[in-house]
């Protein structure tokens, strides 16, 4: 069954879920005595190895997600690039836990794609504005013209030119 809602209210809908997700992995859990909270992420982060590979998949899901909506190369690239660097340098023992806790991954590639959404709901709004305009000035020039109107044969594009002969 298609659905009724227009692309952009979709594409919110979809950043909205990747959020609640980020939301989950990286700020889940305040730590007792500090204003830092830790999410998912952090937690099965403490298993060697494993743990951080297992995280790098919302952050792949998040990639794919983004360029499904539309987004530029450059802001994929900088998903790719935080999912790289949490799935690295969080897979060192110790301090890739102690890492996990300060470097939110997940939260700053929603930051990304909501900028992105930002930027094409303005490109759509801008393109469609212009089309609006466009259409008006059209209907316009069409209204104002009448259907009998028309020019003679030297308008049309395969009629000779005419000549000068200078004398």
């Amino acid at each position: 069954m298609p659905s009724t809602s227009s692309p952009a209210a979709e594409r919110r809908a979809r950043i909205e879920r990747l959020n609640r997700l980020a939301q989950a992995l990286d700020s889940k859990f305040p730590l007792p005595g500090t204003s830092l909270r830790i999410g998912w992420d952090g937690i099965i982060g403490l298993i060697p190895g494993f743990g951080d590979l297992v995280t790098a998949g919302p952050g792949a899901v998040m990639a794919y997600e983004g360029y499904r909506m539309g987004v530029r190369r450059r802001a994929l690239a900088g998903i790719a690039f935080n999912t790289g660097i949490d799935t690295i340098i969080g897979g060192i023992p110790v301090f890739g836990d102690i890492f996990d806790v300060f470097f939110k991954s997940h939260r700053r590639n929603i930051a990304i794609l909501k900028r992105e959404l930002a930027r094409i709901e303005a490109s759509e709004t801008k393109e469609e504005t212009w089309r609006n305009e466009r259409d008006r000035k059209t209907d316009g020039a069409r209204a104002k013209r009448p259907s009998s109107d028309r020019k003679g044969p030297s308008a049309r594009v395969d009629a000779p030119a005419a000549r000068s002969t200078g004398r």
